[in-house]
């Protein structure tokens, strides 16, 4: 009885770890920490300011760059390691970007803003 109890239980576990988007999740739980330097960030960008990226976001942003777009911000997240032809990446566009909106996302690759991350951010693929 008691190993058909744990066999269950470790099914039911293993299903949730299965089930759960964890790149999402990591982004969503980034963003939600550090919403203040996310603010920081887009708000010198709207005031002209240049941009300094903080050491930590070396750990999320390749290299922790952080490119300033034609309207907004890129900081490329994931990027093909083979040959640099796709990527994507969290963005500040606003609070609604547009359905067509283009950002590029890595050498060759362009993405759209497909998730809303709140204070005008989006995750970009």
């Amino acid at each position: 009885m008691r190993a058909a109890v744990v066999l269950v239980a470790a099914s039911v576990v293993q299903a949730g770890v299965w089930a759960v988007d964890w790149r999402a999740a990591f982004v969503d739980g980034v963003v939600w920490a550090r919403r203040d330097t996310f603010a920081e960030l887009a708000a010198g960008y709207r005031d002209g300011r240049p941009i300094e990226p903080p050491w930590w976001m070396a750990y999320v942003s390749v290299g922790g760059e952080v490119r300033v777009l034609d309207r907004g911000l890129y900081l490329p997240v994931l990027v093909d390691e083979w040959r640099g032809e796709s990527g994507a990446g969290i963005a500040y566009l606003g609070r609604s970007p547009g359905a067509g909106r283009l950002v590029p996302t890595a050498e060759g690759d362009m993405g759209r803003p497909v998730r809303d991350l709140g204070g005008g951010w989006w995750w970009v693929e």
